[in-house]
């Protein structure tokens, strides 16, 4: 009996560097699959129990990517009393380190193209975490894997796994 059904390739990569295995971006699911299954290392039931792990911890990171951010000066700004809620927050493509611990949290209705969300979860961030005042992330546009952050008069858009905000300048002024 096989171990995989319907896992990503994310988890799969994860499975096989766990296993010792080179694994890069060109590696296609099947591959992984044969990979893992002919490893040195390679234990059924350990295997299951690993991928298990992988998939509950990345289920677990995914539900994170749906909050909202704000920077603490704009939380300043409104005079907004955030409740103390120091929780570990993971970016995009990085899903083992956080990238950074939020200060506080608060719930409030967002408007966004005249489309309103009621009592949404906003974790406060500090000002140095992030380049955006806030980020709006996928679980609350109700889109699966799109998320997107307002920069200035524009909206950015894109894919979770394009990893759309790495590369975005910092604004210092």
């Amino acid at each position: 009996m096989s171990i995989f059904g319907g896992e990503k390739k994310f988890d799969l990569k994860i499975l096989a560097e766990e296993l010792g295995e080179k694994v890069d971006d060109s590696h296609k699911l099947k591959d992984l699959k044969k990979m893992i299954l002919a490893s040195k290392e390679y234990d059924e039931n350990c295997a299951k129990d690993c991928l298990n792990t992988i998939k509950n911890e990345r289920k677990e990171i995914e539900e994170w990517n749906s909050f909202c951010l704000l920077r603490i000066s704009i939380a300043h700004i409104f005079k907004l009393k955030p409740e103390l809620a120091v929780n570990e927050l993971y970016g995009f493509g990085n899903q083992r380190l956080p990238a950074m611990s939020s200060i506080g949290r608060i719930e409030a209705d967002i408007e966004v193209y005249n489309v309103k969300g009621k009592d949404i979860r906003i974790y406060i961030a500090p000002d140095d975490a992030q380049s955006v005042v806030l980020i709006i992330g996928r679980g609350r546009l109700e889109l699966l894997r799109i998320t997107y952050t307002r920069i200035r008069k524009r909206i950015h858009i894109g894919y979770r796994e394009d990893e759309p905000f790495r590369n975005f300048p910092i604004d210092e002024k």
